[in-house]
């Protein structure tokens, strides 16, 4: 029955599972950080330490179990086994995401206090690996790995696709007014996320693997923790709500979309010719096209 109303109706489907993500969101994080003593309304300036980020993990766990069984109910068991093709193709085509998060972790780095960095603060880089990758899986597993595939699958419109899942993914980060985030700062994140959703979903698209835009993910999260777990500069040298900022924000985002757009552009010339609920469908399709185009020996 779930499977047919994601068939059917799979906008619609997207907005409700987005809503229980969001509730178990609230949840487990209100869960965790209680177990943790932690302030569930003031996450935004609660320090990244080995507390903070066992209960961010935790929860995030809990998120990632929900989505798989998600996805297993939809029949697209084969989303979240990995799988090697594609990937070296995916982290070249996410060369944009790999650069603008070193660029980010250079900016917000404080050199003048590298050297007060000890080996308690690198041995907190392990635990923050943990987390920003159950980020990525709890976050991509949603929104590649669901929405994308049931609105395509409907639809069978790569931009529609594309664009309606980023929005959803986008319009998530209001989630984060719950954690203390102001709301300059929320709208920001909002157009960023979609931005970067657009092109993480074209990365998608063209590798054919889930794990990549994962990986992708979580590798921006880890390096735009990690300067405000070494020298705590994060909070103190962006302001999100600035001008600065905002304009910063603004033309990484146009990039972002405008490489997602070249990037699915073959896509959008071709039609949607082949119609995928999963990404081992399209390989698949991909596969027998090419079997039938290829000259016999």
């Amino acid at each position: 029955m779930i499977k047919r109303f994601a068939d059917g109706r799979p906008i619609l489907f997207s907005f409700i599972v987005f809503i229980v993500y969001a509730v178990v969101t609230v949840l487990t994080a209100a869960l965790f950080t209680s177990l943790f003593g932690l302030d569930m309304t003031n996450l935004e300036n609660t320090p990244l330490d080995f507390s903070s980020l066992s209960a961010l993990t935790l929860s995030k766990v809990v998120l990632s179990a929900v989505i798989i069984l998600i996805l297993v109910t939809l029949g697209m068991k084969s989303e979240i086994i990995p799988v090697r093709k594609g990937i070296g193709r995916g982290l070249l085509l996410g060369w944009f995401i790999v650069g603008l998060g070193i660029a980010q972790f250079v900016y917000t780095f404080d050199f003048g206090n590298a050297g007060s960095v000890g080996a308690d603060k690198l041995l907190l880089l392990l635990p923050l690996a943990v987390h920003t990758l159950f980020i990525g899986v709890s976050e991509e597993f949603l929104c590649r790995g669901i929405f994308y595939n049931v609105i395509f699958n409907k639809y069978k419109n790569y931009h529609v696709a594309v664009f309606v899942s980023s929005a959803i993914f986008g319009v998530g980060h209001f989630t984060n007014l719950i954690g203390g985030a102001s709301l300059d700062e929320t709208l920001s994140q909002v157009l960023y996320a979609f931005a970067f959703g657009v092109l993480i979903c074209a990365i998608y698209v063209r590798c054919k693997n889930i794990w990549v835009v994962v990986l992708l993910h979580a590798f921006f999260d880890f390096v735009a923790f990690a300067p405000d777990i070494l020298t705590h500069a994060y909070a103190s040298k962006i302001d999100w709500s600035g001008t600065n900022a905002l304009i910063m924000i603004v033309v990484a985002s146009v990039v972002a979309i405008c490489l997602g757009l070249f990037l699915i552009r073959k896509s959008w010339r071709a039609g949607a010719a082949v119609p995928a609920n999963t990404a081992a469908q399209v390989v698949e399709a991909d596969e027998l096209s090419a079997s039938q185009t290829s000259p016999t020996t």
